[in-house]
């Protein structure tokens, strides 16, 4: 005697039925220089996102996430024109901060489906007396999150 085809699906959906794990997380590799974050990627998948960030420049560094549709160009800045963090047309996510030179860091946020600005936002005051705010100076990433 054969088995009837609806009892042979019986064991498959056994098998692909086992959804309750959650997912694993995307991950971005973020590469810090003066003054520039080189992400692995410009998409991810919504969800659990980890970022592994590596400073390989001089200064001390830091990424800001946050969501946003505005352009880097129309985000609230502070008077030295850094990002205000506190500003309107944004979501603050997270903060992985005092990344030293040569070093690493790693942290990992929930992330809905929308577009994402990931920033240096330190401001420093060089010994020349400038103010050096590397959020102006260009360094910042898009992160488009599906």
């Amino acid at each position: 005697m054969r088995p009837r085809p609806s009892l042979m699906l019986l064991p498959l959906l056994a098998i692909t039925g086992c959804g309750d794990e959650d997912p694993a997380p995307s991950a971005v590799k973020l590469d810090l220089n003066e003054f520039s974050i080189a992400a692995s990627s410009s998409t991810a998948a919504a969800g659990p996102v980890t970022f592994e960030v590596i400073n390989r420049g001089h200064d001390l560094h830091e990424v800001v996430v946050v969501r946003t549709d505005l352009a880097a160009g129309s985000l609230p800045k502070t008077a030295e024109g850094g990002l205000d963090e506190k500003g309107a047309g944004m979501i603050m996510i997270g903060e992985i901060e005092d990344i030293r030179p040569g070093g690493s860091a790693r942290a990992t946020y929930t992330l809905a489906p929308g577009r994402y600005l990931l920033v240096c936002n330190i401001t420093e005051k060089e010994a020349s007396g400038e103010i050096e705010q590397h959020f102006k100076l260009g360094m910042y990433a898009e992160l488009i999150v599906r």
